[in-house]
């Protein structure tokens, strides 16, 4: 086709030169009119339908896209020109304001809302002539995404800052009045939804059931459909409970100064409810997902403040604290959440309902993550107080069902226990108790015993290089009153190299996938703490042995030959080392027995003093531990009594020799002073060195050792024991005097002023 004939064509369309002029005259017209500075009076009285005539010429001839291009051009032209100078005031006026600190905030909060109901109000009115013109659902959509780009491009660079103190303020507002509704029985979704049928812990308790079933139905907490309010989402059980604090800080004083003042709830309530409208303007002007990341900032920050502060150093004897601090989320970030992100009339609520549950999704992990964070670095301690702490470690092994933190656990307890613990200054009875406790709260933690396995093996590496572990043990499963008695009824010990997989087992699963090369399939099955105390060394031969010199000890110690308590406990150790174990401990309490008919027969014997106030054991050299052996000679009138009960002794065991072990067993003595008279419980050894100053108040070292005949360092050593009970005094190099008055006594204790080292 020629030029001419394309040309002739387009000019026959236009109906020649009236047909342009009548175009020319629609477009001067509608310019006019639809010129962005005389937007805001429209409708123009008596114009009305000359506009529409205009617009109907310009659609015949199908210059419509050139008129709204046109349009958009203005638009956009008249949007940077007038808010382009309002931000620059705005901008100035924050800075200015940023001086102020008391009223900032105050401040932050209407010049934001003026922005945004500025931006809000000229959208609409930019709109209505996109709407007058009858533009399609694609122009509509081009000129909304334009708009909210021009605006967008054109915020100054303090938005960021002005957005986070007018969030921060949003949030700390809505909270107050959250838990002041909360505590007087209110919800606040009835500030929101005004007709629905149910109200205050019912509507409360709706809005629980919707956030743990993910109803969506519900597309925000406040604006509520009417057909999910019946009877039937109030029969739902509230496993939470409906009456449990919503908080985990308390803010008393903030609550009473609500009570007190109805106008501060009212202002809360007024603010609440603009911030509801003024987030469904910035849905509308894309300034939401604008803000997102800030906003998201503000919700991670209260969240991990209200954990710090409502959590820290709070385990030893609290409730469980993870559950309140999942309803405060639910109740308050995400009920707020959905204020800004579920607004009706800003796009597709079912699209919304899903980014709602997304964000529900990370704002809780979130709050597990922090949890787990805070309640792992103080394991150590939760673990010393438990089971003081038990609901602590239940709460954290919940946020280990949420989260991967298994390692990060692993590592920062290994790390406290070898700075905190696993060093020279602990004792080796708190290094066991804190091993014990270990057990008993990662078990619980773990069933797996994967992070009882990895933090437990350096314990008992370190534990297998102290001298008096064995003795600890042993005299923690024997000791009245601890815990360990009641973990001593129970299937038999299993060694760790004992370990032998057996596949045919019923009920036999496979290892942990982060089950490490130390792991071993025993400690699943054989997880009590007697087995793991066991297994510290590998063989039961150690305790077995350390156990029969206790037991000796204390059976030595034993007044009336009662030996009841070590029955029992022996009992007890049989039925988890086995009945073969213990033969020899069984000879060591049968002579015990024997001793106290001997000692019944020779206490009858005629020819023994009656007045004599000694007993005897009679061991089983084979069966008894070797004891250690002191040069000694008692005094007088304790040979004589030994001698005597020897005599009768081999009346009735014609066949057989005593052979006394002076230096062992107990002498309850009475200390007749001039003042006072004191009672003891004390060592043969310690009895004989105070006879020694029956005669004589003052003696020396030498004195003694001669005449008890023991080496004088021994000597030294034990009469330490009566100078420390304010009896004896020193008096001069390695000379010690008896105290007969009490006043005396405490001048003698007086000078003993302890050392210490820093």
């Amino acid at each position: 086709m020629s030029i001419d004939t394309a040309w002739n064509t387009a000019y026959n369309s236009l109906n020649g030169v009236s047909g342009l002029l009548k175009i020319a005259k629609a477009w001067k017209g509608i310019t006019a009119v639809l010129s962005p500075e005389n937007l805001e009076l429209l409708p123009i009285k008596g114009s009305q339908q000359e506009l529409m005539d205009h617009i109907l010429v310009l659609r015949n001839a199908k210059w419509e896209k050139p008129i709204v291009e046109w349009y958009l051009d203005a638009v956009l032209d008249h949007v940077s020109k007038t808010y382009g100078a309002r931000f620059d005031v705005w901008t100035q006026e924050f800075k200015r304001q940023e001086d102020n600190q008391d009223n900032l905030s105050e401040w932050v909060f209407q010049s934001y809302s003026d922005v945004v109901n500025s931006l809000y109000n000229s959208f609409k009115l930019y709109e209505r002539p996109l709407l007058i013109l009858q533009a399609s659902p694609e122009i509509l959509a081009t000129f909304t995404r334009q708009y909210q780009s021009r605006i967008q491009s054109l915020l100054p660079s303090t938005f960021n800052s002005i957005s986070i103190s007018f969030f921060r303020t949003a949030f700390k507002t809505f909270e107050r009045l959250y838990r002041f509704q909360h505590r007087t029985g209110h919800s606040t979704a009835e500030l929101f939804s005004p007709s629905l049928p149910l109200k205050g812990r019912a509507l409360r308790k709706l809005s629980h059931a919707q956030l743990t079933g993910n109803d969506n139905t519900v597309m925000d907490l406040f604006v509520t459909g009417e057909t999910v309010c019946g009877a039937e989402p109030m029969d739902r059980d509230d496993e939470d409970g409906d009456d449990e604090e919503v908080d985990i800080v308390d803010d008393e004083e903030q609550d009473e100064d609500l009570a007190k003042s109805a106008a501060v709830v009212e202002d809360l309530v007024a603010r609440a409810q603009a911030f509801a409208s003024l987030c469904a303007q910035m849905n509308a002007l894309g300034l939401v997902t604008r803000t997102e990341e800030i906003f998201t900032e503000i919700l991670y920050g209260e969240i991990e403040d209200k954990v710090r502060r409502g959590c820290r150093g709070k385990f030893v004897g609290e409730p469980p604290i993870l559950g309140r601090a999942l309803r405060w989320v639910r109740g308050v970030v995400l009920a707020w959440l959905s204020l800004v992100i579920c607004q009706e009339g800003a796009g597709d609520m079912s699209e919304k309902w899903a980014r709602f549950l997304q964000w529900k999704a990370r704002l809780e992990y979130h709050l597990y993550k922090t949890f787990a964070d805070l309640r792992i670095m103080e394991l150590f301690d939760i673990i010393v107080d438990f089971p003081d702490t038990q609901n602590a470690v239940d709460d954290l092994k919940e946020c280990m069902t949420k989260t991967d933190q298994k390692q990060q656990l692993l590592e920062t307890l290994r790390h406290a226990l070898q700075r905190r613990l696993l060093h020279p200054g602990a004792d080796t009875s708190d290094i066991l108790q804190q091993y014990i406790a270990c057990i008993k709260g990662l078990r619980i933690l773990d069933p797996s015993r994967v992070i009882l396995e990895h933090v437990t093996h350096p314990i008992r590496s370190y534990l297998r290089t102290r001298e008096d572990t064995i003795r600890c043990i042993v005299t923690s499963l024997v000791d009245d009153g601890d815990e360990l008695l009641e973990d001593l009824v129970g299937e038999p010990i299993q060694l760790a190299d004992d370990d032998v997989e057996d596949f045919n087992d019923d009920n036999w699963v496979p290892d942990p996938v982060d089950a490490g090369p130390n792991y071993k399939s025993t400690s699943k099955r054989s997880a009590d703490i007697i087995s793991m105390l066991v297994n510290i060394y590998d063989t039961k031969d150690v305790f077995i042995k350390e156990f029969q010199i206790l037991l000796a000890d204390r059976l030595l110690a034993v007044s009336d030959y009662d030996t009841e308590r070590e029955i029992r406990n022996l009992e007890l150790l049989k039925l988890r080392f086995g009945e073969n174990s213990f033969h020899t401990c069984e000879v060591m309490i049968k002579d015990i027995a024997d001793s106290k008919r001997i000692d019944s027969y020779v206490h009858k014997d005629k020819d023994f003093p009656a007045d004599a106030p000694l007993h005897s054991i009679v061991l089983s050299k084979l069966f008894w531990p070797n004891f250690r052996m002191e040069e000694m000679q008692l005094p007088e009138p304790f040979q004589n009594w030994l001698s005597d009960y020897e005599k009768s002794f081999e009346v009735l065991k014609p066949a057989r020799k005593l052979n006394w072990l002076s230096h062992l067993g107990t002498v309850k003595l009475e200390l007749e002073l001039q003042d006072r008279t004191l009672e003891f419980s004390v060592s043969p050894v310690h009895a004989s060195i105070i006879h020694c100053f029956e005669e004589n108040g003052t003696l020396t070292i030498d004195e003694i050792a001669e005449k008890l005949k023991m080496p004088p360092a021994q000597v030294k050593r034990r009469i330490g024991y009566w100078v420390s009970q304010g009896v004896l005094k020193e008096d001069g190099k390695d000379k010690y005097v008896l105290l007969e008055t009490a006043e005396a006594a405490a001048t003698a204790r007086s000078e003993f002023i302890p050392i210490t080292y820093n």
